[in-house]
């Protein structure tokens, strides 16, 4: 999975036109080949700070999204801002024996008798520890106490999983 995360400062008086702008081109990406999600935020606090978060399935779709006539409007959006705006992805990993359900995308689990149970556990828990850490850098960046709140949860889970296949592991010793 990769996550494109761009943060954006706009002008006080060009705020309703980036977000219109935003918002129009956000339907079709979301359409687009590989994208599992495209969300807009704005900060609570500073009502003239944007987020913009993508998720990607492979990079390829990622790249070809960025090279891609939507993307160029949104760059030319970027004389609203009042300053550059700045591009983060990060690249995540899905552990062995999670994938993603075609119909709704939501994670699934596939059964794999390659890996032990234990193993499984500590792999699933850094996932989500993984995962959980960037919800919460993205709820700190969008002043968005609920996705913090969310990713500390996800984070918090994720290292009680990854302690239940370290002790199962050192069970099976």
């Amino acid at each position: 999975m990769i996550l494109l995360v761009i943060q954006m400062k706009v002008l006080p008086e060009k705020r309703l036109e980036l977000s219109q702008t935003i918002a129009s081109l956000s339907g079709f990406i979301r359409m687009k080949q590989g994208c599992r999600r495209c969300d807009i935020c704005q900060s609570m606090e500073y009502k003239n700070r944007f987020l913009l978060i993508e998720e990607w399935d492979v990079e390829e779709n990622l790249i070809t999204h960025l090279e891609s006539e939507h993307f160029r409007i949104f760059q030319g959006a970027t004389n609203l801002l009042s300053e550059p705006y700045e591009k983060t992805v990060y690249t995540l990993f899905e552990p062995l024996g999670i994938g993603r359900n075609n119909s709704t995308g939501k994670l699934k689990s596939k059964r794999r008798n390659t890996m032990k149970s234990s193993t499984k556990n500590q792999a699933e828990g850094k996932y989500h520890e993984v995962k959980g850490t960037l919800k919460e850098i993205a709820g700190e960046l969008s002043d968005n106490p609920k996705l913090e709140a969310e990713g500390a949860t996800e984070k918090l889970a994720g290292q009680v999983q990854d302690k239940i296949g370290q002790i199962k592991k050192a069970l099976e010793k």
